[in-house]
């Protein structure tokens, strides 16, 4: 690095960002720009950081799960659920993940603002009943329908 002495003597660390652990399951690489202080320069050239995040002593399981769920179906509607049922990945320990049942699994798409038509939704995994640290890996979603409610 290059710059002012003091800047540079000042700088014990690079903030590179945020990784948002639920999205992935076991590792995963992750791109991010170095951004240093003004006046500050790299001189190697490097613009980017990777980092690689592995998650240790957990395992992931792939239970699948036909408990599909709506909130807040828009007034004078009614919501179809056409997806039947939906694979879910979860990250936890051995002994934990031995404890899920599709029963335990819930999938909740809000509908809040949701215009009639069919569409894929962004739907919340919950687990359900258990005492453990289980937590769902990853985005879901599931196909509804809103329909103009004729009654």
């Amino acid at each position: 690095m290059s710059g002012d002495p003091e800047e540079i003597r000042e700088l014990n660390n690079i903030l590179l960002g945020t990784i948002d652990m639920l999205s992935f399951g076991l590792s995963d690489t992750f791109a991010f720009p170095i951004i240093l202080p003004n006046n500050i320069t790299n001189e190697s050239g490097d613009v980017q950081a990777e980092v690689l995040v592995e998650v240790l002593g957990l395992d992931i399981a792939y239970p699948s799960t036909s408990n599909l769920q709506t909130i807040n179906t828009p007034p004078g509607h009614r919501a179809e659920i056409v997806t039947q049922s939906l694979d879910i990945r979860i990250r936890g320990t051995t002994e934990d993940l031995a404890l899920v049942t599709p029963l335990n699994l819930r999938v909740v798409a809000d509908l809040t603002d949701m215009n009639p038509g069919t569409k894929r939704v962004l739907a919340k995994i919950y687990i359900d009943g258990i005492e453990a640290n289980i937590d769902p890996v990853g985005e879901y979603e599931i196909t509804v329908s809103i329909i103009l409610d004729q009654e």
